[in-house]
């Protein structure tokens, strides 16, 4: 596979809309979006638009909101978190995966892949923990991630929480700070 060459750039407040756009192009593609109106998801996506525009606005905090470009052209949105959290009694880097979603027309190109790959190295270089949470409702991710080394350490109503780990120590005793 000739995975294109990709790169992130911080979101603006003017990315606010277009990343709406990119998660409801890439989950109705799944099969995921909720029936709803024309009206209804509008709103949907004035709230989700301002939504973003509050990880924006907090940007010298712990999360990072970014786009993936390919060639200039927007094709994926990136949300991350990096903090610390104690690990079986260890304190250690953590970096959250809080979302990734990427326009049809760029999937099963490894682009999603690369993406995890790099935040894999960040982390290794760390000795830190990469942790998500996938939703019951998505398991071609599940499947991704666990290709990729994750392991479930968690569930809750929504979503399993997964982690990898460069040596492969994946317990399920997390203290967030």
């Amino acid at each position: 596979m000739n995975t294109p060459d990709w790169s992130l750039r911080t979101a603006t407040y003017d990315d606010a809309i277009l990343l709406g756009e990119i998660v409801i192009e890439a989950t109705k593609d799944q099969g995921r979006w909720p029936q709803m109106s024309d009206d209804d998801e509008a709103e949907w996506l004035r709230g989700f638009a301002e939504w973003s525009r509050e990880c924006v606005d907090a940007a010298d905090g712990p999360g990072r909101l970014e786009v993936i470009e390919i060639d200039g052209a927007a094709v994926g949105r990136l949300r991350t978190a990096r903090d610390t959290g104690t690990v079986d009694g260890e304190e250690l880097p953590r970096v959250t995966l809080s979302g990734l979603q990427l326009r049809p027309a760029v999937q099963d190109r490894g682009v999603g892949t690369s993406i995890i790959r790099t935040l894999q190295d960040e982390v290794s270089a760390a000795g830190g923990v990469l942790d998500l949470g996938v939703e019951h409702t998505n398991p071609n991710a599940r499947r991704l991630y666990e290709r990729l080394g994750f392991v479930a350490v968690g569930t809750n109503d929504d979503e399993v929480e997964m982690r990898w780990t460069p040596g492969g120590k994946h317990s399920d005793t997390v203290t967030r700070p």
